[in-house]
């Protein structure tokens, strides 16, 4: 399995109320694959797949559409794409960018 995100720098978000909102939308893509929160100053490699999974988080799409859009982007059958999200997703949380 290929790793989407990897970390440089964790930090832990207890205070907030919206995580999604707080969090995620905060996060700055650049091109050169780093997403930087300038909250906190924390900063995270991406690779292609992770930055197109965190612009549609942060666009507020479902998991389920990131899938198809994910399977599109990267000729997936539709569960592959899904379990790649959502491990993914797990990661974010493990890195208390996701509730």
């Amino acid at each position: 399995p290929w790793r989407l995100i990897d970390k440089l720098k964790v930090h832990f978000y207890p205070h907030c109320s919206d995580p999604l909102t707080d969090i995620m939308k905060q996060l700055n893509i650049s091109e050169t694959d780093m997403a930087f929160d300038p909250q906190t100053g924390d900063s995270y490699q991406l690779n292609d797949s992770a930055k197109l999974i965190l612009r549609l988080t942060q666009q507020g799409l479902s998991t389920e559409e990131i899938s198809k859009q994910v399977g599109i982007q990267y000729s997936l059958p539709y569960e592959t794409a899904l379990t790649d999200v959502m491990e993914f997703q797990v990661q974010l949380t493990i890195l208390g960018l996701t509730p």
